[in-house]
């Protein structure tokens, strides 16, 4: 049954309180013991100690052959012990956040259950098994790698991976309360109406059918300032039922949540016995399927952002604990954003510890979330799909940084689009869908596209054309390109598997590292600009800010110290221009022109921002770094527009390479550079125009 009340201002009359005692949390993360065997019986011996969260491969001394086939163990055991209150408490749930692959649980040397998905939390009910007061030791079997799951359940099929390394590589938890007890929050605001809807389900522990009082209060996440009026209520509960309660709560002054201003709220819930929090913004992300532009809090809003595999950077060697250094990873987020004015990411085939999510609350990222799956393998049971669907959703639907629910990369089935469909009404902010390769589910859900144009390793820059009033070539709107690129290096310089032909057709067998890191970033920068310029993507995601760089691995990052967070200079410099918000581009790839002539270079100006700017281009044309000729010409762009400028430049009468540059600077802000190489020929026959026989696909 629902109970669905809209809050008056009465409600300020109501009581402040609805309870003393409210959840209890303990965290159960750090040292573990650790051992390896068979999945039956228990070790006799606990001969390591491992760290929760992180990986098997953490363990000390070292497990060997960790992630691969291994006839040494079917499984990897973790124990410890800890103490509970002396206050008996009606619940006690264990949360194992994210293991993989299966998790089995004793507590006292009793089975507690278990939870075969390794991508949403276990949750387990030891109210019965937990000694109050005195000590408790906990075991946790976690299987060695996906063979120790059925068949049936869901597990990673990243194909590019060669080691799936198990571990509880997410918190573990002990949640305390009385009844009733709260099992999920979900904040969905109405931007519009400047109000939240709350809906809490309830279950009753040990009641006897009276009404049971419930409120509902909304803060300010920093000031913890009161910013709505309290609602509470009362809700007939038996032991063992769940109820729902849907309360519309109006926010006094409302602050809207962007990337430019991710402003916070805490929506907390309680009952005599228990209370939950949980952090909400008022954030709302849509696709509008004629025009192809996102739109947040109802404004056009062009994304701009990059990826993270999280399953293939476990994989790298030099990754350590580095996933779980809440400081290291709140450093790389806000690297992103602040170098490359990145305001929105995929989680790539694997999902992020659960306290990332929360940096990309506070810092502003609007996320991609995408479930693990590249590949549908039939055998997967249907029920299990939507089963954790459904818990991946719950889990993650109160963060603002999320804005889309992703299925799948890369896939055609129609069995994701089922699933889709079987859980999308849980959502009650309605988010957009993503199914990757699959059609799209409603006009308004995005699709993605990966237009890989160096997956051709004989590709050249000249071949693209002109961005403006380029057609075809993407897929119908709304669109994602959240892939492009194909020019993948290792962080020592050398090209990964799937961009070895690239490298050596472009730039012969015998290039350096420098000389391959140069064309990367040029390639990276003038794609960049071109899939930016052309406006036919809601959003332009580079592929990928986290990876691994492993040998042997087929794509890899940008950075020459991913511990001290070092990255390749070329890539962030020309990277940092090509994603700037006020961008320029010069829309032309043309590259080798006749000498002595006079020539007219089309100058795209992309402002992604909702204000008009002004200032002017510097077009040049330099030699070995020395100015040739350069020009200079005023603009003038409407928010969120496009103006093209024609620069005429008189080109060189000396032969040779040279660079043409258009510097843009802004009346306010930091200039931004577009650049050309261009080879200045004697004989104007010989001169390629890219305009003549270029190619859009």
């Amino acid at each position: 049954m629902r109970i669905a009340v809209m809050l008056t201002v009465l409600a300020l009359c109501l009581p402040a309180s609805t309870g003393a005692a409210g959840r209890t949390i303990i965290s159960l993360d750090g040292r573990w013991e650790a051992a390896q065997g068979a999945m039956d019986p228990m070790p006799a011996r606990f001969d390591r100690r491992i760290p929760v969260p992180g990986l098997c491969d953490m363990a000390e001394p070292p497990f060997t052959e960790v992630g691969v086939p291994s006839g040494q163990r079917e499984a990897f055991w973790y124990r410890r012990t800890f103490r509970m209150p002396g206050r008996r408490r009606a619940c006690a749930l264990l949360k194992v956040n994210k293991a993989q692959f299966g998790v089995k649980v004793w507590v006292n040397g009793r089975p507690a259950g278990e939870h075969l998905a390794c991508f949403t939390p276990g949750w387990f009910d030891v109210s019965s098994l937990v000694r109050w007061g005195g000590v408790n030791t906990l075991v946790v079997r976690v299987g060695a790698g996906r063979e120790a799951v059925p068949a049936w359940v869901p597990t990673n099929t990243d194909n590019e991976q060669v080691r799936w390394i198990p571990g509880i590589y997410d918190s573990v938890t002990l949640h305390l309360m009385d009844g009733p007890r709260i099992e999920s929050v979900q904040a969905a605001p109405r931007v519009s109406e400047g109000a939240v809807r709350v809906q809490v389900v309830l279950r009753g522990l040990g009641d006897a059918g009276q009404q049971a009082p419930v409120r509902v209060s909304i803060r300010e996440w920093k000031s913890g300032r009161q910013a709505a009026p309290v609602w509470t209520g009362t809700v007939g509960l038996a032991h063992g039922t769940t109820r729902l309660v849907d309360a519309t709560l109006k926010l006094g002054a409302p602050r809207r949540w962007s990337p430019e201003d991710p402003f916070l709220y805490v929506v907390r819930c309680e009952t005599a016995g228990d209370s939950l929090e949980a952090r909400f913004a008022m954030r709302e992300l849509r696709f509008d399927p004629r025009t192809g532009r996102a739109i947040l809090n109802g404004q056009p809003y062009f994304l701009r952002g990059t990826n993270f595999c999280m399953f293939r950077f476990f994989e790298d060697p030099v990754r350590g604990g580095l996933p779980w250094d809440r400081a290291w990873a709140r450093s790389l987020l806000a690297l992103g954003r602040r170098t490359f004015h990145w305001n929105a990411a995929r989680v790539c085939i694997a999902p992020f510890p659960e306290f990332w999510y929360d940096i990309a609350d506070e810092q502003g990222w609007l996320l991609q979330d995408e479930f693990p799956i590249w590949g549908f393998r039939d055998g997967w049971s249907q029920d299990e799909l939507v089963r954790q669907f459904r818990d991946w959703m719950r889990e993650r639907w109160n963060h603002p940084s999320l804005v889309i629910w992703d299925a799948c990369n890369e896939t055609r089935t129609p069995r994701t689009g089922q699933a889709i469909a079987a859980v999308r009404g849980l959502d009650l902010s309605d988010r957009p869908w993503e199914d990757g390769y699959s059609p799209r589910h409603r006009p308004d859900d995005p699709m993605e596209d990966h237009p890989y144009r160096f997956y051709d390793p004989g590709f050249r820059l000249d071949r693209l054309g002109r961005a403006r009033g380029a057609k075809g070539g993407l897929l119908d709107p709304p669109v994602l390109i959240n892939e492009y690129g194909w020019l993948w290096l290792n962080r020592d310089g050398t090209p990964t598997t799937l961009t070895e032909k690239v490298y050596s057709n472009n730039l012969g067998a015998a290039a350096t590292p420098d000389e391959r890191r140069e064309f990367q970033a040029y390639c990276l920068a003038a794609l960049t600009e071109y899939w930016r310029a052309r406006r036919q993507a809601a959003g332009v995601l580079h592929f990928c800010f986290l990876t691994y760089s492993r040998p042997g691995g087929q794509t890899s990052d940008h950075f020459l110290n991913v511990r001290k967070l070092t990255l390749e200079p070329r890539f962030a410099a020309s990277l940092r221009d090509a994603f700037a918000p006020l961008g320029v581009m010069i829309d032309d790839f043309t590259s080798r022109v006749p000498a002595g002539s006079a020539r007219t270079w089309p100058i795209l100006i992309t402002n992604d921002l909702p204000t008009p700017q002004s200032g002017t281009v510097v077009l040049r044309l330099l030699r070995r770094g020395r100015v040739v000729v350069q020009a200079t010409a005023p603009f003038s762009v409407e928010p969120l527009g496009q103006q093209e400028l024609g620069i005429s430049l008189p080109l060189s009468r000396e032969t040779g390479k040279h660079v043409l540059a258009a510097e843009l600077k802004p009346a306010r802000g930091r200039a931004v550079t577009s650049r050309r190489n261009v080879e200045v020929v004697a004989n104007e026959g010989s001169a390629a125009s890219a305009a003549e026989g270029s190619i859009d696909r």
